[in-house]
């Protein structure tokens, strides 16, 4: 038995539930749980919401549930229907395509939807590139992401021990792993002279020994994001920190870095108020002075990062997200606080249709223009790094781990993350720190079988191609997005990242780069099993690990040197030109 019984304890007994699913709907939804229909057909998802607004066609209210699966099946447009039994809404859906979790929402699937339209003939489109001056460029640990203390991401039933995550972990090619979530803002630390006695959740000796191991093994920069919570009067008291700090430093655990608090921002939107800029800056100086004491030597000492506000979804983000952010960088510059990186989190809310969908995906750049400005304009950037120290597809409400279909472990979802990873680099973010690595319906691995997902297929290739200097890119059609960056190694390469969002394929015009390039491979990403499927293939071949567990050959496929390139409907590509 793994020893974290005086931890495993204190939590919520973990709910497994089934979810039914239908051969023709490969990804219906995570946490759904099954039921009989009074229509008498399937399957039935409870407590979700099949098929986006997109689709609805008809609502009836004062209805029932018979009464509605009756509209349905008299409608052959009729895909799917939810009934929603508070208002007693009953709503008609010509597609199953997008779906979202809300309590006493009953889906059905009545028939199986029409097939897709076949794709009509490849269009021309072009690339254009600004080089060699580069706009900016990211970190070389940018591709990064997260583990969640919070409970309903598994994290006090995880053992992070285990062999086939660390492996997968290793070979994510990640850059940071950043310990934080709003668990962390709840969460005591049995070490040193405390213990977990009175509190609900707690990090024992075993769990962060294997959380430090888990870091290691993968190779990443260590962040841990500290909770802001405990108080002493008005301020701070960091003796849990210190304990946790000692016991760190006895182990020969590496910290790259410290957070404090997690979205602990006031908020004007629902009235929370929580700390303001101006106290957290001064808990962040007593950071400051607690790492100076354990940490004299400067070259040694872990970087300081933060503040992580949280309520950043949509163009333009709330004044009072930017204010704070604004308000705690100039704060902490009045202190003396050393800032390695400003942090923010970010959820723009994507389903399977709107991660295709170009105004959507703009919103990633959008937000960061905005934080962008904020920063330079408060004299807090570029002296300290910005990251998107949280950022997924979605926020909030997770549904208990099953093994199988979950809402964002599609392919669909691959088009945001790479979209945002190439948007974000684009506008002078340093690092991206994925929410999260394992946990739940938005994480890169399967939380009940470890087994890679869409997205994480899609950051490894972004991984192997994509330089740290980074170049503007336009593209001739806004349905094909396009991303450039440079090798710094002095091999000349750069990569791009294709995404073709478009039912269509296109004919590519990549951009001539210090003349013409002596060699050009490209990975091409499509899905085995449509967009709301799991199932993927590179160059055409199916993309999974080996029976043995171990990573299959991640092989490109040349092409021609000039000339275009075809890019498959609805594909994301890498394409890696070297010219020396």
């Amino acid at each position: 038995q793994h020893p974290r019984a005086d931890s495993m304890a204190t939590t919520n007994a973990w709910v497994t539930n089934a979810v039914v699913a239908a051969a023709a709907l490969l990804a219906l939804v995570a946490g759904a749980v099954a039921g009989v229909s009074v229509c008498g057909t399937g399957p039935v998802v409870n407590n979700t919401v099949m098929g986006s607004k997109e689709h609805t066609f008809a609502r009836h209210d004062h209805s029932d549930e018979a009464s509605c699966c009756s509209l349905c099946l008299g409608n052959r447009s009729c895909v799917v229907f939810t009934y929603e039994t508070a208002s007693r809404a009953c709503f008609l859906k010509n597609a199953t395509d997008g779906s979202e979790q809300r309590d006493g929402a009953v889906s059905v699937v009545v028939r199986p939807p029409p097939p897709p339209p076949p794709p009509g003939p490849p269009q021309p489109a072009t690339v254009t590139l600004t080089y060699p001056t580069p706009i900016s460029s990211v970190s070389p640990s940018y591709k990064s992401w997260n583990i969640d203390a919070s409970s309903n991401r598994g994290f006090f039933h995880r053992n992070l021990t285990n062999a086939k995550l660390a492996y997968l972990a290793k070979q994510s090619g990640p850059g940071y792993l950043r310990f934080g979530g709003s668990g962390n803002n709840d969460l005591h630390y049995s070490l040193g002279n405390y213990t977990c006695k009175g509190y609900q959740y707690c990090l024992n000796e075993t769990m962060f020994d294997d959380l430090a191991w888990f870091s290691k093994m993968a190779g990443t920069k260590f962040v841990f994001g500290l909770s802001l919570d405990p108080r002493n009067g008005s301020q701070w008291d960091y003796g849990n920190a210190e304990a946790l700090m000692r016991y760190g430093i006895a182990r020969n655990v590496s910290f790259f870095g410290f957070e404090l608090g997690n979205e602990v921002n006031s908020d004007s939107a629902t009235g929370l108020l929580r700390y303001s800029p101006e106290s957290e800056a001064k808990d962040f100086l007593l950071l400051h002075k607690l790492l100076q004491r354990l940490w004299p030597d400067a070259s040694e000492r872990p970087k300081i990062i933060g503040p992580d506000p949280h309520g950043f979804h949509k163009v333009p983000p709330s004044t009072d997200k930017l204010d704070f952010l604004r308000d705690f960088g100039t704060n902490c510059s009045a202190l003396g606080v050393p800032l390695f990186a400003v942090t923010h989190h970010e959820y723009i809310e994507v389903n399977t249709m709107s991660s295709l969908d170009p105004d959507v995906l703009d919103l990633t750049a959008g937000i960061a223009a905005a934080v962008n400005a904020t920063l330079a304009n408060a004299g807090v950037s570029p002296k300290a790094e910005i990251w998107a120290g949280e950022i997924g597809p979605h926020n909030g409400g997770s549904p208990p781990c099953v093994d199988g279909p979950q809402r964002w472990s599609t392919f669909a979802d691959s088009f945001w993350y790479i979209d945002a990873l190439g948007a974000k680099a684009r506008n002078g973010y340093s690092v991206f720190c994925r929410q999260d690595f394992v946990g739940i319906d938005y994480g890169l691995v399967d939380c009940a079988t470890y087994d890679p997902l869409p997205d994480y297929w899609a950051g490894v290739l972004f991984g192997y191609t994509m330089g740290t200097a980074v170049y503007a890119t336009n593209s001739s059609d806004r349905m094909l997005r396009s991303y450039a960056h440079g090798w710094t190694d002095g091999s000349g390469k750069v990569g791009f990242a294709l995404l073709n969002l478009a039912s269509h394929s296109f004919d590519v015009t990549l951009p001539a780069v210090d003349g013409t390039p002596t060699t050009r491979v490209i990975y091409t990403l499509t899905a085995t099993d449509g967009l709301e499927g799991r199932g993927l293939a590179l160059n055409g071949k199916p993309l999974k690990l080996l029976p043995n567990g171990l990573f299959p050959a991640i092989v490109p496929r040349s092409v021609p040197s000039t000339g275009a390139l075809a890019l498959p409907p609805m594909s994301i590509s890498f394409v890696l030109v070297s010219h020396k």
